[in-house]
Order: structure tokens, then C-alpha cells, then sequence
């Protein structure tokens, strides 16, 4: 997933596969520092995700596409991307 401070985009993706987005206009230019980062649910309503994930990241910038397939490939040929 990759989230736009400035045009209050999510992206998803799956296995660098692009899935869809969703824009949140009162998120455009806000400021998320301080907030707390909740993987698989919701800290407000306890909307769990019942699944499995792998291989998250949180970098400082958005990625391009480019760069999430790159990465993907890279930990799927075993390669350690944080080294």
C-alpha cells in the first residue's frame, strides 16, 4: 500500500500487482506524524483482518510502481532488500 499526504491517495497493491485506490480529501496535506500504525485492523472499531501477510515495509516516500515490482522481485529471488 502506499499513501499521498498531498493528494490523499491510497494505493494497494498485492504481490506488486496494482489493485485500486482510494482518496481521502480531508487527509490531503495532514499531518500523520505522532499517529500509530495498525496492520491487519482497525485501532477505532476492532475490525480485525483475518488473513495472512508478509514482507512489510514503511519507507519515506511514496513508491512507484516500478519500484514495488523491483522489490518484490528482489524478495522473491531471496534478496535482502534492508541490508
Amino acid at each position: 500500500m502506499t499513501w499521498n499526504t498531498t493528494t490523499g491517495t491510497c494505493k494497494v497493491y498485492i504481490d506488486a500487482v496494482y489493485k485500486g485506490f482510494k482518496t481521502n480529501a480531508n487527509l490531503i496535506n495532514a499531518n500523520l506524524n505522532g499517529l500509530d500504525v495498525v496492520f491487519g485492523g482497525s485501532n477505532t472499531n476492532g475490525q480485525l483482518f483475518n488473513g495472512s501477510g508478509d514482507a512489510a515495509h514503511i519507507f519515506m516516500g511514496e513508491l512507484t510502481q516500478e519500484q514495488i515490482t523491483d522489490i518484490v522481485n528482489e524478495e522473491n529471488a531471496g534478496i535482502d532488500i534492508i541490508s
